[in-house]
């Protein structure tokens, strides 16, 4: 059943003397406030959840690639960056190895 606007606001005003604002407006979130509101159906709630899956799924699915690009940078960086220090411990080592002799 549905709450006039006026009962509404008189649980409202009433509870609001009583308990945390915050809390008596949720509590009245749960009533609907017009009769077109009517409580959720187990099958608009499969069709909305079934949607919600879908959207999941794409989001999953672009973040995965974004992470896997990523990852591949961050992979390519590191060999750069480990091929480059062989390379610059192995001139140091034939710069001191030449020194020696």
């Amino acid at each position: 059943m549905a709450l006039t606007e006026r009962s509404r606001n008189a649980l409202y005003q009433g509870l609001t003397d009583v308990i945390d604002e915050e809390a008596v407006s949720e509590m009245l979130s749960y009533f609907p406030a017009r009769d077109s509101e009517e409580p959720v159906t187990n099958e608009f709630l499969r069709a909305e959840m079934a949607d919600l899956r879908t959207d999941l799924r794409a989001e999953m699915a672009d973040l995965r690639a974004e992470v896997t690009v990523t990852i591949h940078r961050e992979v390519q960086s590191s060999t750069r960056w480990c091929i480059a220090s062989m390379f610059t411990l192995t001139g140091l080592i034939l710069a001191v190895t030449a020194a020696i002799h």
